[in-house]
C-alpha cells in the first residue's frame, strides 16, 4: 500500500469533526472491502492526514488520521478537502 500525506496548511482549516467524518466515510468503505473474497489492498493508498494552522487563534492538535482510499476515488477525496477552502498538499510519506 503507497503512502501519502495530505497537508492542509494555513489560516482557515475545516473543524476536526469534519476532518474525522470525510476519514471515518472512507475507512468504512476500507473495511466493507476488506471482507469480500477478491480483496486486494495494492488498489488502496494510505493517506494521513496532517495539519499545520499558521493562524492567531489556538486549536487543539490531534492525532491525524490515517485514511485508506482506493485509488480511483483519490481525487474525489482531495476534492473534499479542497472545497474547504484552506491550501492543501498531497506528497510521499518517505523520499
Amino acid at each position: 500500500m503507497e503512502e501519502l500525506v495530505l497537508l492542509i496548511y494555513g489560516d482557515l482549516l475545516p473543524p476536526h469533526k469534519h476532518i474525522n467524518k470525510i476519514a471515518n466515510k472512507y475507512i468504512t468503505y476500507f473495511l466493507k472491502d476488506e471482507k469480500k473474497e477478491d480483496f486486494m489492498e495494492d488498489v488502496y493508498v494510505q493517506i494521513r492526514i496532517e495539519e499545520r494552522y499558521i493562524g492567531l487563534k489556538n486549536r487543539l492538535w490531534q492525532w491525524p488520521p490515517i485514511v485508506p482510499v482506493k485509488a480511483e476515488y483519490l481525487t474525489k477525496f482531495i476534492n473534499l478537502f479542497k472545497s474547504f477552502n484552506s491550501n492543501i498538499c498531497l506528497c510521499k510519506y518517505r523520499y
